[in-house]
Parts: structure tokens; sequence; C-alpha cells
């Protein structure tokens, strides 16, 4: 008797976990689906991110390049700023002179 009653305890385990284990199951389905949609439109929106942070790097480059470019610089040197080239009949030259090393003192013994 005390069989069959562990028995009818048992079956209806089972029966209970052969009804809530494809529910959960399912339900962890599409929850890993939902995620994964969610990790694609991410993906998606980084890869444009990027891409426009790629053509605003180029854009910058091209920026740099032309502020930076000999022309530019003599133009503005010469127009904004007042700076013309020398005559070099004007241009005196300066030489150098070394400084001269310091004094040192030592005591020198007899040998």
């Amino acid at each position: 008797m005390r069989l069959g009653r562990n028995r009818g305890i048992l079956s209806v385990f089972w029966k209970g976990l052969l009804i809530v284990l494809p529910a959960c199951l399912i339900f962890a389905v599409i929850w890993m689906r939902s995620n994964i949609v969610a990790l694609e439109y991410e993906i998606g929106q980084l890869e444009k991110q990027r891409i426009h942070l790629i053509d605003e790097k180029r854009d910058l480059i091209a920026k740099r390049a032309e502020l930076g470019s000999f022309k530019r610089i003599e133009y503005s040197a010469l127009n904004r700023m007042g700076l013309r080239y020398t005559d070099r009949k004007r241009v005196f030259y300066i030489k150098t002179v070394q400084a001269p090393a310091p004094f040192t003192a030592r005591f020198i013994k007899d040998k």
C-alpha cells in the first residue's frame, strides 16, 4: 500500500514536470531569440556610427592638411600678419661666442 502511494506522488510530480518543463524551454528560447534580435539591432547602430566616424575622420584629416599647408601659412603670414620676405642686404648674422668655462681649482700632491 505504501508503495502505491509513493508512486502516485511521484507520477504527479513527473506529470507536472512534463507540463512545466516544455513551457520553460519555450520561454527560454523566446527570451534568447529576443536578446539576439536586440544585439543585432545594436550592432547595426554601432556599424552606422562607425561609418559616420570614419567619414568624419577623413574630413578632419583633409581639413588639417588644408590648414597646415605651406601655401595657406604663407598667405596668412603675408596678408594677415603683415610679414614680408627679408632683403638679403638687410640681414645681420650674429656669431655666437662660446662662454668661458668655469674656473676650477684643485690640490695637486707632490710625488
